[in-house]
Parts: structure tokens; C-alpha cells; sequence
């Protein structure tokens, strides 16, 4: 008989729509597997095991990939609640008040997260073994690296802890690591998944997200369960905390509503290729997001 973690994330979650498991023995199996291989693999930063449970145990958003166990890596997006180290000493000790917006549409795509995975400090290497964790061993062969930044989030998948999980990439971070540990490294198109609301560009647009997979599952269910963070828009968008239209706003002392591109791009002392779109909320203005965009040169608002 098949075990529960043997199956990829499309796998696992076709047996909760065929009410052949649950998504809470999905998590119980995926949390079972993490205690058993973690202390040879060192590769869980931070478990969530009591808030999965909680999650698997209420009715999930629909979906190809609802009830499917999944990791964070422990380097940006933010999980509400839960300690996020980027891999540093000096953060050792913070706990995120937000999720951040990949954690938002990984929840409302109905997966569960069941932990944040090891990744060295401030992303800067290709391997991951940052002090304030210790190194994350390849578990194919212990002695090895499983690569970096997204070792954590490799090793796990490899050691079928969890059937996928979160990785980012701005210089090999997602491929590495997927090399390394005989993965699917999904490294998406410029723009398709925001870092937003903390972050605009990063890396002047280098780095982006999504996810090492042991199976092209997440490739095939992408557009459905990771739509652009800023709206359903063609292109490389981006979406960027609202406090920054702010401050822009401040500088060129102009109403929000009457920044345009042109104004404030290098008075801010900074350069970001971009365009600006309201998500038509309820809030209104003070939702405006910025989507950047590979053309332009300026900065604009509107609101």
C-alpha cells in the first residue's frame, strides 16, 4: 500500500476530493515523516504543526491542491504569527504580524503549511547552512549539501517530508537546490508571483518565488492556484507595500491621487520601472498597489 507521503501534492490532494483521506491525516502523516527525518536532515527552521492541525481540521478553499501538506522558506514571506529568522541570529527572536502575499494565496489555494524550512542567512549562499541553525544535509547522501537558498525547502521535498514547498531565486536559489536533491525546481517568469505587500522589485526584479516539487504538479495548476498578487493583469507585475505611495506622495508634495510617472522618480533616489493600477477595492486609495513593469523608466501612482 501506497504511504500518504509518498504521493505528490496533486496526488495527495485528489484523495481528500475523493474522500479518501483527509487533510488532517495528510498533515498528521506529513508531521510524522518531519519528526522522523528532520534530526539526520536538519532542515525544519520553525514547525507549525499545531496551526496545520487547526487548518486541516476546518473546511478548506476548493482546489487541485487543497489539503496537500507544504513548507515555507524561512527567508521572506512572512507567516502571521510564526518566528521568521531569514536565516540570521539577529532575527532570531521575530515573529511576523502578516502573511505575506505567496502565504495568501498558498492558503487560499488550500494548502497547509505545516512549517518554515532552513535557508542560510539573508539568502546569501548556495548552500544552507546558516549558524543560527547548523547545516541542512542532503538526504541522499548525508554528507552533501542539499544547496542553497532553498535547501530546507529541498531537502524536505526530497525526504517526502512535505510534496512541495516554497523556494526563491535570484542567483540559483531555486535551481541549485533542485539539482542538488533531484527535484522540480519551479523558477516562474519575472513578475508572475509578487513579493508584495513588503516588497516590490528585488534585485531589480532578478529574484522570484515559487517552489521545489517532486513532480510538475504546481507547473500545471500554477495559473490557477498562483494568479499575479496585484490582480489578473498579462505581464510582469509587481505589488508594493501602500506605505511607499505614501512617502511618494510626501516627497512631491502633490495629492496622491495626482502623482503621474515622471514625477518622483529620482527624487526618491531611487530608480523602479513602473506603472500604477488601483485593485479597485473597497479601500479604495489606500490599496493602490504598484505593479512594475519591464517597460518605463519613472515611478507612478494613482489612486
Amino acid at each position: 500500500m501506497t504511504e500518504l507521503w509518498e504521493l505528490d501534492a496533486m496526488g495527495q490532494a485528489e484523495l481528500v476530493g475523493r474522500k479518501e483521506a483527509t487533510a488532517l491525516e495528510l498533515v498528521d502523516a506529513a508531521i510524522a515523516r518531519i519528526e522522523s527525518q528532520n534530526p539526520r536532515l536538519n532542515c525544519l527552521a520553525t514547525p507549525m504543526f499545531d496551526e496545520a492541525r487547526a487548518v486541516a481540521s476546518k473546511k478548506l478553499p476548493p482546489g487541485p491542491l487543497s489539503g496537500a501538506p507544504y513548507m515555507i522558506k524561512d527567508l521572506g514571506q512572512p507567516c502571521a504569527g510564526v518566528r521568521q529568522t531569514d536565516g540570521s541570529k539577529a532575527l532570531a527572536g521575530y515573529i511576523a504580524d502578516h502573511d505575506g502575499g505567496l502565504v495568501t494565496r498558498l492558503r487560499n489555494a488550500g494548502l497547509v503549511i505545516v512549517g518554515r524550512a532552513t535557508a542560510p542567512e539573508f539568502g546569501n549562499h548556495s548552500t544552507s547552512e546558516a549558524e543560527v541553525f547548523g547545516a541542512t544535509h542532503n538526504p541522499w547522501h548525508l554528507d552533501r549539501t542539499a544547496g542553497g537558498s532553498s535547501g530546507g525547502s529541498a531537502a524536505a521535498v526530497a525526504a517526502r517530508m512535505v510534496p512541495a514547498a516554497s523556494a526563491s531565486d535570484g542567483a540559483g536559489s531555486i535551481r541549485i537546490p533542485a539539482s542538488c536533491c533531484g527535484l522540480f525546481g519551479l523558477k516562474p517568469t519575472r513578475g508572475r508571483i509578487s513579493f508584495g505587500p513588503d516588497a516590490g522589485e528585488v534585485l531589480s526584479g532578478l529574484a522570484v518565488e515559487h517552489a521545489v516539487t517532486r513532480s510538475g504538479d504546481l507547473l500545471e495548476v500554477g495559473g490557477e492556484a498562483f494568479p499575479p498578487l496585484a490582480g489578473s493583469f498579462l505581464g510582469q507585475h509587481f505589488g508594493v507595500a501602500d506605505d511607499v505611495i505614501e512617502r511618494a506622495a510626501q516627497v512631491v508634495q502633490k495629492p496622491r491621487r495626482d502623482v503621474r510617472s515622471g514625477d518622483c522618480g529620482h527624487r526618491l533616489g531611487f530608480r523602479m520601472r513602473c506603472h500604477a493600477h488601483s485593485t479597485g477595492s473597497s479601500d479604495g486609495a489606500s490599496n493602490a498597489s504598484i505593479l512594475a513593469s519591464r517597460r518605463g523608466s519613472s515611478i507612478g501612482f494613482v489612486s
